[in-house]
């Protein structure tokens, strides 16, 4: 069930709260209430006055003034309109990871249906399209891989005057051209800020769970804007894996003040069992061996991944990967 991500405070102080669609994959089962949409029954994610479901929220948690759990920020979108005020932004699958860079950046790695996973930069009263679209394609609710270019881009001029949707910054499918996989749910990241590492100084570092769900073979990657203001995407190597795979399942990310970033993973793709692990990324000088040993449970460990450098780009992909302007869709 796509019930929520995570949720962090911003620069503003308030809290963004990410919440899933409330569904199963499909985006059409039991629990979705009806929208503007007639090419699919209904969807949390297009509605935003009957719950706070497919969506990034933004609260006032300190501010309880009222003798209320939170206030509502006056400059949030919606404020002094029917909808809900809780809402910075909707239209969203399954928010699973959201972080903030140094300079007030949202970004949000968002799971898709059946096809496409996608990278999201958050902006203030923005609509993502879900189950409209996943990602940048018609989505079809009862037929999620038929593939149709006949749907809308905006909502109807009486749902909120026809508001445009902000497609992703980055997309990409789970199969390359070749039918080879890349993965199947994208995790969110952080942009890594340390100076350890110039060749993914500045990127966005996110990954994908796996590229399986029967085996642990989770990806890493690192995305970047161009000058043009459209981003790239490529697939970071750790040296000190095999193949410069990381070989387990990919859960999450996390970074500390200095601009670390953690990689959160583990062996089973569940909560169960004792093979979690977190580890640092660091330069290749510095990382542990590819087998290390945990003095607690002699578990073969690695507390470290070594990444030198990124692949030039992903084979096979390259008609599918979506870069955007970020100005695009305002």
């Amino acid at each position: 069930m796509h019930n929520g991500g995570e949720h962090a405070f911003g620069p503003d102080e308030y809290l963004y709260i990410g919440f899933g669609d409330g569904s199963s994959q499909n985006g059409a089962e039991e629990g979705h209430v009806e929208d503007w949409y007639d090419g699919n029954p209904g969807g949390n994610a297009q509605n935003v006055t009957e719950n706070l479901l497919g969506s990034i929220l933004r609260i006032d948690v300190i501010d309880q003034s009222n003798s209320q759990p939170y206030e509502i920020p006056e400059d949030n979108p919606l404020v002094g309109r029917d909808e809900l005020n809780e809402y910075w932004a909707w239209g969203l699958r399954n928010p699973w990871k959201l972080s903030f860079d140094s300079t007030g950046r949202l970004f949000v790695g968002d799971p898709g249906g059946r096809k496409y996973e996608s990278v999201l930069r958050i902006e203030k009263g923005s609509n993502y399209g879900w189950n409209v679209k996943e990602g940048t394609h018609c989505y079809d609710t009862t037929g999620p891989d038929r593939s149709f270019e006949d749907c809308p881009s905006r909502t109807p001029d009486g749902v909120r005057g026809g508001e445009p949707f902000r497609d992703p910054i980055l997309e990409y499918p789970h199969w390359d051209e070749q039918g080879n996989p890349i993965g199947i749910a994208t995790v969110g990241g952080h942009v890594y800020e340390a100076e350890d590492i110039p060749a993914i100084e500045g990127k966005y570092i996110f990954g994908d769970f796996s590229r399986s769900y029967k085996y642990p073979a989770g990806s890493l990657f690192a995305a970047s804007q161009r000058e043009d203001g459209s981003w790239e995407m490529s697939k970071l190597v750790v040296e000190n894996r095999s193949n410069g795979q990381l070989g387990q399942y990919l859960l999450g990310f996390s970074s500390d003040q200095d601009g670390h970033i953690y990689v959160l993973t583990n062996e089973t793709g569940a909560p169960n069992g004792d093979s979690g692990s977190v580890h640092r990324i660091a330069s290749p000088e510095s990382a542990s061996p590819e087998v290390g040993a945990d003095t607690d449970s002699n578990r073969p460990v690695d507390r470290t991944l070594g990444v030198a450098g990124i692949l030039a780009g992903l084979s096979g992909v390259a008609g599918y990967f979506l870069s955007k302007k970020d100005s695009e869709n305002d």
